[in-house]
């Protein structure tokens, strides 16, 4: 039976339940026991424990599970709306209300240097994540540093793009050019 509760036992961990740590590793140290390639995929609770699993350290684990509902997806049809959402909130730390956006990602090294495209407040927003790790080191509103990794929605009217740099450097160079009024200023360009 592990193999149809498995996601379901996961996903209680989203839900922040006491000793959730704990438990998580519990769930996952049976799983390595089981298989997930016998854990039963189904739609009701993947993009919780998605979630849960890309925020508490198993982004190995999370990877493969999109992996594999997608592939049903395509076989299948079955909904990927919920994933995303697993991504943005598991991977990047995405959490929003008419307030603000909070930013805290856990980028594992697959997911090295990813972008993203949002619409936040009505307005297109391009997202780069430079690097990969736990933890943020900076932060830009376009080419302005901002301190915090939680944004008032007033500070995004004017802002196209939110560079995010993380702890640990990316496996490539990552190049910035900065423009003026859509032309590459000279000697402007930033290499990560």
């Amino acid at each position: 039976e592990i193999e149809k509760n498995f996601l379901e036992a996961i996903a209680f961990a989203k839900y922040s339940i006491f000793d959730a740590d704990r438990y998580i590793d519990s769930c996952v140290s049976l799983l390595n026991i089981v298989g997930i390639d016998r854990v039963d995929i189904s739609e009701e609770y993947i993009a919780d424990a998605i979630e849960a699993l890309a925020r508490n350290r198993y982004h190995h684990i999370a990877l493969e599970l999109i992996t594999r509902y997608i592939d049903k997806a395509i076989y299948i049809g079955v909904n990927v709306r919920d994933i995303y959402r697993a991504i943005l909130k598991g991977f990047l730390g995405l959490d929003a209300s008419p307030s603000y956006v909070s930013i805290e990602p856990r980028i594992p090294i697959e997911l090295t240097n990813t972008s993203i495209t949002l619409y936040i407040a009505n307005r297109r927003i391009y997202i780069d994540v430079i690097g990969w790790g736990n933890s943020v080191i900076e932060i830009y509103l376009d080419s302005n540093l901002f301190p915090q990794t939680t944004i008032p929605i007033n500070q995004l009217i004017n802002v196209k793009r939110i560079f995010i740099v993380m702890d640990k450097e990316p496996l490539t160079p990552f190049t910035i050019t900065v423009l003026s009024r859509g032309i590459p200023l000279n000697n402007s360009t930033i290499t990560i």
